[in-house]
C-alpha cells in the first residue's frame, strides 16, 4: 500500500529540493490532507535529511486538509494575487507557410503538407509563443493567437475547433519547432 504514494513523495521531496536550492532555508512546512499522514510526514523528514537538506520539517497541529481548496477560495474571492511570472513558456502547435528559402523549413521537407483548399505548402510541427518562461502576466489577461484553419468540404458548414495549449520547459529561449526539442513539450491543456 506504501508503494502506492511512493511517487507522489518522490516528487513531493524533489520539488522542496528544487524549491529550497540556494536558499537558506530552515523549516519546511507541510499542509493538505497529504500532509496529515505520519508516514508521508516521518519519510519527508527522512529523506530530506537523507540527501543533505538540514531543514527542519513541520506540519500544522490544526485540520490543514482543507488547505488547498481553502487557498483557491481566498484566491477568487479576494484577489490579491494580481501577476505571477510565467514557470514554462506556453503556446500552440501551428504549421507555417512554407518558405523555400528558410532554413528551418528546408530541414523539415519531410514535414511538408499541402492544403487542398488554398494549395499552399505548409511546414507541420511548428510551435508558437503565446507567453514566454519568465513573462509577468496579469491573472485577467487575455492571450490570443490568429492563424488559418481551413477544411475542403463538400457544402460550407460550421465547425467547431479546439486548439491544444503546450508547455515548454526546455534549455532554449524559444524554439521555432516542437522537434528543436521535444523532451521540453508538453501538453497544458489538450483538446
Amino acid at each position: 500500500m506504501v508503494a502506492a504514494f511512493d511517487p507522489s513523495l518522490d516528487a513531493t521531496v524533489d520539488a522542496i529540493r528544487k524549491h529550497v536550492a540556494g536558499n537558506r532555508t530552515t523549516h519546511v512546512f507541510l499542509v493538505g490532507g497529504f500532509a496529515a499522514s505520519p508516514w508521508v510526514f516521518s519519510e519527508t523528514k527522512r529523506r530530506l535529511k537523507a540527501a543533505g537538506l538540514g531543514c527542519e520539517v513541520k506540519r500544522a497541529q490544526s485540520d490543514t486538509a482543507k488547505a488547498v481548496a481553502h487557498g483557491g477560495v481566498v484566491f477568487y474571492l479576494d484577489r490579491n494575487v494580481t501577476e505571477r511570472t510565467m514557470r514554462f513558456t506556453c503556446g500552440i502547435g501551428i504549421s507555417p507557410s512554407y518558405n523555400s528559402s528558410n532554413a528551418e523549413h528546408e530541414a523539415r521537407k519531410h514535414k511538408l503538407w499541402k492544403d487542398e483548399i488554398e494549395g499552399r505548402m505548409y511546414v507541420g510541427g511548428g510551435f508558437s509563443t503565446l507567453v514566454k518562461k519568465d513573462q509577468v502576466v496579469s491573472v485577467d489577461s487575455v492571450y490570443r493567437q490568429s492563424g488559418i484553419h481551413s477544411k475542403a468540404t463538400r457544402a460550407p458548414e460550421t465547425i467547431t475547433w479546439y486548439q491544444s495549449i503546450q508547455r515548454y520547459s526546455g534549455t532554449r529561449s524559444s524554439i521555432n519547432f516542437i522537434d528543436m526539442d521535444a523532451s521540453g513539450v508538453r501538453y497544458l491543456l489538450r483538446q
